[in-house]
């Protein structure tokens, strides 16, 4: 199991900008499809989501919350509707899974998480990103990364790079 490095009533709670807003549909979490299937055992979710490809859903961004577009299984601003079912992506928040040619990195954007100001440069942080790394390296999660690449990020400027997962790497690179 991922444990979170901030919990999601902190999160929601006290963050001012908290991760399930977004600038774009395209920066909404991905759900993969055994991750969608579980969530739409509840008709009323599915209507909340999107196909982006064969596998793959989003959730479907409408809501307005200034300059953003607000996930739309926030509730109240204080808690996720599907908190115990999100996805990988929001297990892992404010990390990201990104290549950068054909290197795979853990990363986080230091814009995105005002949490990660508190604890920037702690042992509590890097406890974490050691958790994550050894933990998103297994075969379970390898293989979802081979079936499903959109979890991958392309590197972007805004990423910092965190370590390199270089068993996700040669795993995929093999395929």
């Amino acid at each position: 199991m991922i444990k979170q490095i901030i919990n999601s009533k902190e999160c929601l709670r006290k963050c001012n900008d908290p991760c399930c807003r977004f600038y774009e549909q395209k920066y909404a979490p991905k759900f993969t499809k055994d991750e969608y299937n579980e969530i739409a055992r509840d008709k009323n979710i599915k209507k909340f989501m999107i196909q982006i490809s064969k596998d793959m859903w989003q959730p479907k961004l409408s809501t307005k919350d200034g300059p953003y577009f607000l996930c739309p299984f926030v509730k109240n601003r204080t808690s996720c509707k599907i908190y115990s079912k999100r996805p990988f992506e929001c297990w892992i928040w404010p990390f990201f899974v990104i290549k950068k040619r054909k290197e795979y990195f853990l990363a986080f954007d230091d814009e995105e998480c005002y949490g990660i100001e508190k604890i920037k440069n702690t042992n509590k942080l890097k406890n974490h990103i050691n958790h994550l790394a050894k933990n998103i390296q297994k075969d379970s999660f390898i293989k979802t990364f081979i079936k499903f690449p959109e979890l991958i990020w392309k590197h972007d400027k805004t990423f910092r790079i965190l370590c390199r997962l270089e068993i996700l790497e040669k795993k995929i690179n093999r395929n």
